[in-house]
């Protein structure tokens, strides 16, 4: 069978809970004295400096002057000034909000009937993997997510080495066992205790997957956020279509892994659940993430 589609993605900065928001005021700049500009300036360069919460200077309203500033849960800024970056406190604060984000991988993770393992809920997430990088680990790895979005997006542009590399730091941060799932485990969970070519039937239906021909509001276009469809029956999310999942089986004389479950980019019959095609470990493919085992 041939393989599917390949080609060969940046989350907006959030508010840190630091310090004290100033608002820069407009009418410094109809001052007449030049030392009192001067020494405004300066002092707005410093709390840049010193404050991890300003990542850029700008007039605040009056209701963001007041607003309890938040880090998000679910991603991390990516742009900041190199003043910023360059403070402990905010590294600090970075790598801590990283690490929490890995740790809540772990509730994700449901158990499957009649097996000794659990099985992610979602595809790994833009917000997972930018986590893994800021903690330190995947190698640095940023993938290109087209514009589409990062956050709740499934990682894409990722090889099954690179998954590999995300499990390792995974398994630091929670002192968990995780791999990818093989080629049996991801039908058996897939098919959700159905006998279908499909766990909700045998045709493509209408807005139940991401794929060419599944009349989502992304199909044949781009990848969707994680959970946007109903669940199989074992409570799983994006089993098929969206993005292909790397497994743990390599095929012929393992030149090639098994990826399974097809893409936005294919139509259904790309997705039925005996459907695999197969990939050199280290392609990457705006068509391909990744889904992990746990092992109990």
């Amino acid at each position: 069978m041939a393989e599917p589609y390949e080609q060969p993605t940046v989350c907006k900065a959030v508010r840190r809970p630091s310090c004290q928001q100033v608002p820069v005021m407009a009418s410094i700049v109809a001052m007449n004295d030049t030392r009192t500009v001067l020494a405004m300036i300066a002092l707005i360069y410093l709390l840049a400096a010193s404050c991890p919460n300003l990542g850029s200077i700008r007039a605040l309203s009056a209701n963001e002057a007041h607003a309890e500033p938040f880090v998000s849960p679910t991603s991390l800024p990516v742009k900041v000034s190199s003043t910023l970056a360059a403070t402990p406190r905010y590294r600090e604060q970075r790598v801590g909000a990283a690490l929490a984000i890995l740790r809540d991988i772990d509730a994700e993770f449901v158990p499957i009937p009649g097996r000794r393992w659990r099985m992610a809920k979602y595809a790994v997430t833009f917000a997972q993997w930018d986590a893994c990088v800021a903690a330190g680990g995947c190698d640095g790895y940023r993938p290109d997510d087209h514009s589409w979005g990062r956050a709740q997006r499934p990682v894409i542009n990722v090889s099954r080495d690179d998954a590999v590399a995300f499990i390792g730091r995974l398994e630091q941060v929670t002192k968990h066992r995780y791999r990818l799932p093989t080629e049996e485990e991801w039908a058996y969970a897939a098919r959700g205790g159905t006998t279908t070519d499909h766990y909700w039937g045998n045709g493509a239906g209408s807005g139940l997957a991401n794929c060419e021909d599944c009349g989502s509001d992304w199909a044949d276009r781009e990848t969707a956020p994680v959970g946007s469809f109903s669940p199989n029956p074992y409570g799983l999310y994006d089993m098929l279509g969206n993005v292909w999942q790397w497994t743990d089986d390599c095929l012929g004389k393992c030149t090639r892994y098994a990826v399974r479950g097809g893409s936005w980019a294919e139509d259904h019959r790309f997705m039925r659940i005996s459907v695999r095609a197969g990939h050199r470990p280290t392609v990457r493919s705006e068509s391909i993430g990744f889904r992990l085992v746990r092992v109990e």
